[in-house]
């Protein structure tokens, strides 16, 4: 009887262990890496979802520069709403239909130009087919002055010339200003041009009519200068019209958006780099227009963890307009 005893709690004990080395089997499902395996099927369905709505509905961005204060700040974080101008299909050239046109005012977010790596963020200022300028600093839309609250000046007594503002020749239109140089010219034309065809009547002896013919051949290019003069205030035809425009930061144009693009300015006009600059924006390279600020910090190279404690609470779902 005691060995039976004995035999029965040996076999219960290598029954027990047996389980015990089933349970901790790396291959076991039990409930200790139940939720690594929930977790890693739920994955390829999270990153999907990330895909989507990052591509067609809202990414995120950082404004890195202070070429938007006060209305974006260095170290804020932007939600960026992609459906209202329309997604662009990955992979291709084509875009989703969009809400709504971009509008006068706008804030929008597109690729740069020169470098469509880089990503910029400026206030819509033009749109197809308008006529923009600015005179000491004001700026003017279709020849209207207009009230820019959202504006900030930091160095308002310097107005600075460089050459990158060259570009802006091919598409001034014509001035009031260009318009008497042109009449003047066309004035003196006919001032010279008018005793070539009175001499005959006057001149008899046949040694004058020689030097009336020269006068009556010369008096067509005179003419023909007077014609041409007009095109030296360029209409966009690429001329070299405007040798005597000398833009600068706070006094250029005016000047005519083309067709399917956009000119763009920061709101801080003594430190940003926009159209004046580079020109125009496709409307191609359109990415969307910012929401609101999902997280604000004050960058600060002497803190280490400044992003945890320099956060601008107050700015925090702060919407953009």
């Amino acid at each position: 009887m005691t060995d039976r005893a004995a035999a029965s709690r040996d076999a219960a004990l290598r029954a027990s262990a047996l389980r015990a080395a089933n349970g901790r089997s790396r291959f076991s499902r039990g409930p200790r890496l139940t939720w690594l395996w929930e977790w890693a099927k739920a994955f390829p369905a999270a990153v999907l979802v990330f895909l989507v709505m990052r591509t067609f509905f809202v990414e995120a961005y950082k404004i890195p520069s202070g070429s938007m204060e006060r209305t974006l700040l260095v170290g804020d974080f932007l939600l960026v709403n992609k459906l209202v101008y329309g997604a662009e299909l990955p992979f291709s050239n084509r875009r989703l239909p969009g809400i709504r046109s971009p509008r006068h005012g706008d804030v929008i977010v597109f690729e740069f130009p020169v470098d469509p790596s880089k990503n910029f963020v400026k206030r819509l200022i033009g749109l197809p087919g308008d006529t923009v300028s600015m005179r000491d600093g004001q700026l003017l839309r279709n020849g209207e002055p207009l009230a820019e609250a959202y504006v900030v000046r930091t160095e308002p007594g310097v107005d600075p010339v460089t050459a990158e503002f060259r570009w802006q020749r091919s598409y001034l239109v014509k001035s009031a200003a260009a318009a008497p140089a042109v009449a003047l010219r066309a004035v003196a034309v006919r001032a010279v041009a008018a005793p070539a065809v009175a001499a005959p009547a006057v001149a008899a002896p046949a040694v004058a009519a020689p030097a009336v013919a020269a006068q009556a051949v010369a008096a067509p290019v005179l003419v023909a200068e007077a014609v041409a003069a007009p095109v030296l205030v360029a209409d966009g035809t690429g001329n070299s019209a405007a040798e005597g425009y000398r833009p600068s930061r706070n006094n250029w144009g005016p000047l005519v958006v083309p067709a399917h693009q956009f000119f763009v300015l920061g709101d801080n006009r003594d430190n940003s780099l926009d159209s004046r600059y580079w020109g125009f924006v496709p409307d191609s390279l359109l990415r969307g227009t910012p929401v609101f600020v999902y997280y604000s910090f004050v960058p600060d190279s002497s803190a280490s963890l400044s992003w945890l404690t320099k956060i601008r609470w107050s700015r925090l779902g702060t919407r953009v307009r």
